[in-house]
């Protein structure tokens, strides 16, 4: 009985010493000796707000909204986004969902089209999902079409 007392451990007390050893590393690290002095309540709530600022400054890596204003609602800026920024991931299925694509910025060829067409909708614009086949043929014709001078034209339109 006593050897399970023994190793009883007390999250609390575990938590307020990484607690105090974060603000310390943040805050004083950062060069404030007043904060040394602060009472402790005074020291958590300075530590709350660096930690909102924290939030704010990486809001856009969580918040699909904040990432959309981010890209001013721009069609162009949003599929770069999607293109450039999130990196392919093969797998079968449709494993993260918009969600988890755009947090973990990877995904496979369905969670990235979940994506981009969610960003486009809630952007204000109209987008779906097409699924289907190529036969070699087509998909040759395809890549040809998509690399030719007259597609960028019709991209701008």
């Amino acid at each position: 009985m006593k050897s399970q007392m023994m190793t009883k451990v007390n999250f609390k007390s575990i938590f307020k010493q990484i607690t105090a050893m974060l603000i310390s590393i943040c805050i004083i690290g950062q060069g404030s000796s007043a904060f040394a002095m602060q009472s402790p309540k005074q020291q958590r709530e300075e530590f709350i707000d660096y930690l909102k600022e924290e939030q704010e400054r990486y809001k856009t890596l969580f918040d699909q909204e904040a990432l959309l204003e981010e890209l001013d609602y721009d069609t162009d800026r949003i599929i770069d986004f999607v293109s450039n920024k999130v990196v392919y991931q093969a797998y079968d299925g449709v494993l993260r969902g918009a969600k988890g694509t755009l947090i973990g910025r990877a995904g496979n060829s369905h969670d990235q089209a979940i994506t981009l067409a969610g960003m486009l909708k809630d952007a204000g614009l109209e987008a779906e999902i097409l699924v289907g086949k190529l036969t070699t043929e087509q998909a040759d014709e395809l890549n040809l079409t998509i690399a030719s001078p007259e597609f960028s034209e019709l991209k701008d339109i």
